[in-house]
């Protein structure tokens, strides 16, 4: 979850998506869909926290 919200300051779908998790327009699974997943996992290595 943190490296999803850190991806989200700079991926506009990753926060809209959390967003509409947060407005409860979507379910909470949805955060796991592929195309999120993915691109959580691929910067994964890039930030230093």
């Amino acid at each position: 979850m943190d490296r999803l919200l850190q991806l989200s300051v700079s991926d506009p779908n990753i926060y809209r998506s959390f967003l509409e998790v947060m407005h409860m327009t979507k379910q909470p699974a949805s955060l796991f869909a592929p195309n999120l997943l993915l691109r959580v996992l691929k910067n994964i290595g890039t930030n230093s926290n």
